[in-house]
C-alpha cells in the first residue's frame, strides 16, 4: 500500500514538473502575442543586418533629431520629450536591438556595433541628412561612437547626464559591471509566464511611467512582457561591461555644436553630514567629467540642469528640450 502511494506521489510530482512549465509557456506565448496585436509598433520596422529594428518619427522639418535612450530603456520612455521636440522639427526615437519592438540578436553588440546598426536603421528609414543626436546616460557614449564613425552625418549633439567611459586608475584595473540578479532570474523564468503571472511587468512600468501617456505605458507593458525582453536587457548590460573594460578615452568631436547637461545636486533635506559630503564629492567629480566632455568640441557648452536627477529628460523636460532646440538652431545656421 505504501509503495503504491509513494509511486502515485512521485508520478504526480513528475507530471507537474512537465505540465506546469508547458502550461506556463503556452500562457506566456499566447499572452505576449496578444499584447503585440493589441499594441503594435508605431512608426516603422526596418530590417538591419537581418533583424527588424523599430524607429518612430514624428513631426516635420530639418535637421532630424534622433533620441538615444539610456541602459535598457526603449523608445516609448521618451514619449513626452519626443512629442515636444516634434512640434519644431522631425524627431525620431528608436529601439536598440533586443529592446522595445526591435528584434533580439544572437549576441550582444559592441558600442561601435550599436552605432553601425543606427546608421543602417537611418538608411533604411530614408534619413540621409545630418542629424542632431541626443544621448541620455549610456546613450551619450553611443551617439559619440556614431560621430566617431560617421562624422558627416551628425549636425549637432546634446548629452543628457552622459556616461563617461574612461576611468584614470593608477594600477590600470577597471571594475566590471554586472547585471542585477533579478534580471538574470527573469531571463530564465519569463518564457514560462511567472513574471507575467505575478504582475511584475506592470509594476516595473508603473515605477518608470512618470509623465507618460497611456499609449506610452501600453507600449512598455507589451514589449517588456515579451519572453526575450530580459535577455535583450542582459545584452545591453554586457555591452556596457565591454565599454567599461575597454576603458578608452572619449575622442574629439571637432567643432560640432554640443551641449552637455549634468544632473543637479539633490537637496540636502534628510541627509546626514556624511551623506551630504559624499553627495558633494560625487557632484564635483561628475561636473568635472562632464566639463571634459563639453571640451571634446570647440563649440561645446556645459550646463547643470537645475532640479533634475540622472533622468534629465523626465525630471526637467523643459531644460532638455530647450537645449536640444538650441542645438537645432545652431545646426540650421551652419
Amino acid at each position: 500500500m505504501l509503495i503504491r502511494i509513494g509511486k502515485w506521489v512521485v508520478g504526480v510530482v513528475l507530471a507537474g514538473l512537465v505540465v506546469v512549465p508547458i502550461a506556463g509557456w503556452l500562457y506566456q506565448t499566447t499572452s505576449a502575442a496578444s499584447a503585440l496585436r493589441a499594441t503594435p509598433a508605431p512608426g516603422q520596422l526596418v530590417v538591419v543586418d537581418g533583424k527588424r529594428m523599430h524607429i518612430h518619427c514624428l513631426g516635420t522639418g530639418s535637421p532630424t533629431i534622433v533620441l538615444e535612450r539610456g541602459l535598457t530603456a526603449s523608445a516609448a520612455t521618451n514619449g513626452p520629450l519626443h512629442r515636444e521636440l516634434a512640434e519644431t522639427t522631425r524627431t525620431c526615437a528608436y529601439d536598440r536591438s533586443g529592446l522595445g519592438y526591435s528584434e533580439l540578436r544572437d549576441a550582444h553588440s559592441s558600442v561601435e556595433g550599436v552605432a553601425t546598426q543606427l546608421r543602417g536603421l537611418l538608411d533604411g528609414a530614408g534619413i540621409a541628412e545630418p542629424v542632431v543626436l541626443v544621448g541620455s546616460s549610456i546613450g551619450g557614449v553611443f551617439v559619440r561612437s556614431f560621430y566617431d564613425q560617421y562624422p558627416t552625418r551628425v549636425a549637432g549633439m546634446v548629452l543628457l547626464d552622459s556616461t563617461y567611459e574612461y576611468e584614470e586608475v593608477g594600477d590600470g584595473a577597471v571594475e566590471p559591471v554586472y547585471p542585477p540578479g533579478i534580471l538574470v532570474f527573469a531571463s530564465w523564468v519569463q518564457p514560462f509566464g511567472l513574471v507575467r503571472l505575478l504582475g511584475l511587468v506592470e509594476a516595473k512600468v508603473d515605477r518608470r511611467s512618470g509623465n507618460l501617456l497611456e499609449s506610452d505605458r501600453a507600449q512598455l507593458v507589451a514589449t517588456y512582457g515579451q519572453s526575450d525582453a530580459p535577455l535583450g536587457m542582459l545584452h545591453e548590460w554586457r555591452t556596457a561591461n565591454d565599454m567599461v573594460m575597454a576603458n578608452r578615452k572619449p575622442s574629439s568631436l571637432g567643432d560640432l555644436p554640443l551641449i552637455v547637461l549634468t544632473q543637479d545636486t539633490p537637496p540636502r533635506e534628510e541627509m546626514t553630514d556624511e551623506e551630504w559630503a559624499e553627495e558633494l564629492a560625487d557632484a564635483q567629480e561628475r561636473n568635472s567629467l562632464h566639463q571634459s566632455l563639453a571640451g571634446l568640441s570647440t563649440e561645446g557648452v556645459w550646463r547643470i540642469a537645475e532640479g533634475s536627477g540622472h533622468g534629465i529628460e523626465a525630471d526637467a523636460p523643459e531644460v532638455a528640450a530647450a537645449a536640444v532646440l538650441e542645438i537645432v538652431e545652431r545646426a540650421r545656421t551652419r
